[in-house]
């Protein structure tokens, strides 16, 4: 399930690589800049639990691998936290 998830993630838009560890019941995916992050939980179920902060703005909920606009969605938080030119975001 995590290869299919980096699959779909990747495929979506040029995003960095997250630092990836183990779960008692999956693997977390985390991206992680100064005052902005991501974290995602995959599941063999497909569901992928997750929260976002940036700044002051913070976020979560619960995407689905077989869900397009969920991933896209999932992207756009990445892509917020880590592009290097938005407020909050990159390194």
């Amino acid at each position: 399930m995590l290869e299919r998830v980096l699959r779909a993630l990747f495929t979506l838009d040029d995003i960095p690589a997250p630092e990836v560890a183990p779960e008692s019941d999956g693997w977390s995916l985390d991206w992680l800049t100064r005052g902005a992050n991501v974290s995602i939980s995959v599941q063999d179920d497909g569901k992928l639990p997750y929260a976002w902060t940036c700044g002051d703005r913070h976020g979560h909920g619960v995407a689905d691998i077989e869900d397009m606009q969920s991933l896209r969605l999932l992207n756009t938080y990445i892509l917020m936290v880590t592009a290097p030119d938005k407020e909050g975001g990159g390194g």
